[in-house]
């Protein structure tokens, strides 16, 4: 039995691989936890995935109203959650008295085009808005509810919509790692000479990004970062891979739009790409590019004119320029801060900074593409005052998630030109470590919520009793 399994696996190799990362995604999906008035966890119990944290509530709540009432007017839908127990902002957050749980919204005045934000503690200023003329509306861009309402408008008018939106997180992610196996083939089989070590590799390799960085455990959140990854892997593939292809570059164009339209920032992918097509002088290309583009950017554009009655006043009144924060330390803080920076949760990405190195000698073109795709979104992300301390209800750097595979994608390139042992030996334990890393987040999520990687230690030594006692509960 062991053997015949063994065989057919080693005959077909990238089947077995993706079925393996299938299940590690969907079985941290079923195991669930209660919290209490203070968010501390009560209970652990298997049942459907929901909307825990952050940012994902409140984009929820859109994709509620986008399906069950069809509009952006959101405040019936926080009422249905805070106050009459119902699913419109997911399961977790029903209880309205808990002072962490707010809205993120802002004020429209469809009359006069005017959208306005409230105090940071979600109060109305009576002396200067009308409650009755203001309508609520989402503080956060509507391009992520409205990918996902698009999917899941079967399940209109029921609570399945939470679970479905995770799903559809989770089999998004899983294209995003299919295309950067595809990555990794392309490359093993353009510097690799032995057929099966280019096929050993390549998996491998997937096997890294997929199960051994915050990659998986973003899979499966209502966060926009998983779709940012898978998009601009996608793009990547098509742009540069497939670039001889002409009509490739519309796929470029489009998914990348779709991606701006979910969080502005993401953006500068479509202007750093238009940038390079212009300076190589590829203008079939760019007009493939800004084709495939022009529908979501004209409807965020439409979207703008809605609120403000001008498509360049986004509808978010603050902006991030005025978030500017201390840029060299948060550079250090996104990759090495013990909570919020990369290296601590996946520490065989270190070998990335060797990567480049070795590209470069390997591949200049190659080099300056990733370049590209990995420092100028850094350096954004990193000069925000806001990510100096992390993003709140986030696990590791979520922010950077986006250019998790590119640093998987320099290993690969440091790992086929090494010669030393020594070093092959560190980079494997670093990537076991961050496996088991990994795993305690995919699975147990909650306790990682703005805490470094050795938390669950921490709290076995100095909170063992009312784990085991939690534990115990849960059980019976």
């Amino acid at each position: 039995m062991i053997n015949t399994v063994k065989k057919k696996i080693m005959q077909n190799p990238v089947l077995f691989c993706f079925i393996f990362i299938f299940i590690l995604y969907v079985i941290p999906t079923f195991l669930q936890v209660t919290f209490d008035e203070n968010l501390q966890i009560t209970k652990f119990y298997f049942g459907l995935p929901g909307i825990l944290s952050g940012d994902e509530p409140h984009y929820f709540v859109t994709t509620t109203s986008l399906i069950n009432d069809h509009d952006f007017y959101i405040e019936n839908n926080y009422d249905n959650a805070y106050f009459y127990g119902a699913c419109d902002v997911g399961f977790h957050f029903v209880n309205n008295t808990n002072p962490q749980v707010g809205r993120h919204m802002m004020l429209y005045d469809e009359e006069n085009k005017v959208v306005t934000t409230i105090n940071e503690k979600n109060e109305y200023n009576a002396s200067t808005y009308s409650q009755a003329s203001f309508q609520q509306i989402p503080a956060r861009p509507l391009g992520l509810p409205l990918f996902s309402a698009f999917l899941l408008w079967p399940l209109k008018d029921t609570c399945f919509i939470e679970a479905g939106a995770i799903y559809v997180s989770i089999f998004v992610s899983l294209i995003g790692v299919f295309f950067f196996y595809l990555i990794c083939r392309y490359y093993a089989k353009k510097y690799i000479q032995e057929q099966e070590r280019r096929e050993q590799l390549s998996l491998l390799f997937t096997l890294l990004f997929a199960l051994c960085t915050q990659f998986w455990h973003y899979s499966k959140t209502y966060f926009t970062e998983p779709y940012f990854t898978t998009f601009l892997l996608v793009a990547y593939y098509f742009f540069f891979i497939e670039e001889r292809k002409i009509r490739s570059s519309f796929i470029p164009g489009f998914i990348l739009g779709i991606g701006f339209t979910m969080k502005d920032p993401f953006g500068m992918y479509l202007l750093l790409f238009v940038v390079l097509l212009v300076w190589a002088k590829q203008w079939k290309r760019l007009f493939l590019f800004v084709a495939g583009s022009t529908a979501p950017v004209l409807w965020i554009l439409f979207y703008n004119w809605i609120l403000t009655g001008s498509i360049f006043t986004f509808g978010r009144a603050t902006s991030y320029l005025g978030l500017l924060g201390d840029t060299f330390f948060g550079i250090f803080a996104s990759f090495f801060h013990p909570t919020f920076g990369i290296i601590p949760f996946a520490p065989f990405l270190i070998f990335a900074f060797l990567g480049f190195h070795a590209l470069y000698k390997l591949n200049k073109k190659c080099f300056y593409e990733i370049l590209l795709l990995v420092v100028p979104y850094t350096l954004l992300w990193a000069s925000l005052s806001l990510t100096d301390v992390g993003a709140g209800g986030a696990y590791s750097g979520r922010y950077l998630i986006v250019i998790l595979p590119f640093l998987v994608l320099l290993c690969f390139f440091w790992y086929i030109q090494n010669k030393n042992l020594f070093l092959m030996k560190i980079f494997f334990v670093f990537a076991i470590l961050s496996f088991i890393i990994n795993a305690q987040a995919a699975f147990f999520y909650p306790l990682f919520w703005n805490n470094p990687p050795w938390i669950i230690f921490s709290k076995l030594i100095t909170k063992g009793d009312r784990l085991i006692e939690i534990i115990r509960e849960s059980l019976w």
